[in-house]
């Protein structure tokens, strides 16, 4: 197992990271893009910046429950090893006032057009990643390009690096 990483870092900031992952049921969860998701979040703890975490709603824990947060928390620290802070559990509603052809379709023009970002945005994902903008982390680490585009939707970012894997 990881060393235990600190979830308060000295006055050096935080690093917000931002998957649409979920992280409920981390014993069942063994394909590789979550080896390497707790790779690159392992790294990111390394920085010596408190870790800040939004991840998708899992079906093992739902995002209304009590105590939703610090569940998928306890998860990550009990698997990985990892101590971190989960602001939030996005889900996605579709865009059923758009055909989903058209919706794809217009993703080729921008990705706020395409069904991922109009779902994201439907779910209220957007308010959540703004919110979390809004404390002001020092670093944003965007789990995947989709991450990375519904990042660009808000306003006053901070250094962002992402993964593109595929």
């Amino acid at each position: 197992m990881a060393p235990i990483v600190p979830a308060v870092a000295p006055a050096r900031g935080t690093c917000l990271v931002v998957t649409g992952l979920a992280l409920d049921d981390l014993a069942a969860s063994r394909h590789g893009i979550y080896q390497r998701f707790r790779m690159l979040t392992e790294a990111m703890a390394q920085t010596g910046l408190a870790l800040e975490l939004i991840c998708a709603q899992g079906k093992v824990i739902s995002a209304d429950a009590p105590q939703a947060c610090a569940a998928v928390e306890a998860e990550i620290l009990k698997h990985w090893g990892i101590a971190c802070r989960v602001l939030a559990l996005t889900h996605t509603v579709p865009d059923i006032r758009m055909p989903f052809l058209l919706q794809q379709i217009g993703a080729c023009v921008s990705h706020t057009w395409g069904p991922g970002f109009r779902a994201a945005k439907a779910g209220g994902q957007l308010q959540q990643l703004q919110s979390a903008l809004d404390r002001r982390p020092t670093l944003v680490f965007a789990h995947r390009l989709a991450n990375m585009a519904r990042l660009l939707a808000c306003r006053d970012l901070p250094p962002c690096v992402f993964d593109m894997d595929d």
